[in-house]
């Protein structure tokens, strides 16, 4: 597969741009689009899930769904507030399986190729010096397995330190 490249020096927007027209795997094909992280870079907290959901897909945006309503709960009983984190997924595109039915595009869980493919697009905010990352998983469906997200850490759902 033709494997896409971040231009070195390029802004945001122009990161975005480049993601939306990335065919480094085979997720583009299915999704609506490109979910991109969002969140200030360097970031005092980098949250990370593993795929964007339905919602996410549709909206554009990480964390917009249920398990943001999770993430939205759990950052507010740690007193950390969800605009100092820069929040983003393993993958950038939607993995989904069509549930029973094909009325609703269930949650499929990303492969090596396909986190490796999109590591390009969140590196950079990993690598910041002040970002601390965590992988903010969401179990579904009962699902508890590890995701090999990120070997930046390997601890999964910890809670985030607020510097209290």
């Amino acid at each position: 597969m033709p494997r896409s490249r971040v231009a070195r020096g390029c802004d945001d927007d122009a990161r975005r741009a480049q993601a939306a027209q990335c065919k480094a795997c085979d997720l583009y094909k299915n999704a609506t689009q490109v979910v991109f992280g969002e969140g200030p870079v360097p970031a005092p907290l980098m949250l990370m899930g593993e795929v964007p959901g339905d919602k996410e897909d549709k909206a554009g945006h990480p964390f917009v769904g249920p398990a943001g309503k999770i993430l939205d709960d759990a950052l507010a009983e740690s007193g950390i507030d969800r605009s100092l984190a820069h929040l983003t997924n393993a993958v950038k595109h939607f993995k989904w399986v069509p549930a029973r039915g094909g009325k609703v595009r269930l949650h499929n869980k990303p492969n090596q190729a396909e986190i490796a493919a999109c590591r390009q697009w969140w590196e950079r905010a990993a690598r910041s010096p002040r970002s601390t990352l965590h992988r903010y998983f969401v179990p579904r469906n009962g699902d508890r397995r590890s995701s090999p997200a990120s070997s930046a850490t390997s601890r999964r759902s910890r809670p985030a330190s607020n510097g209290r």
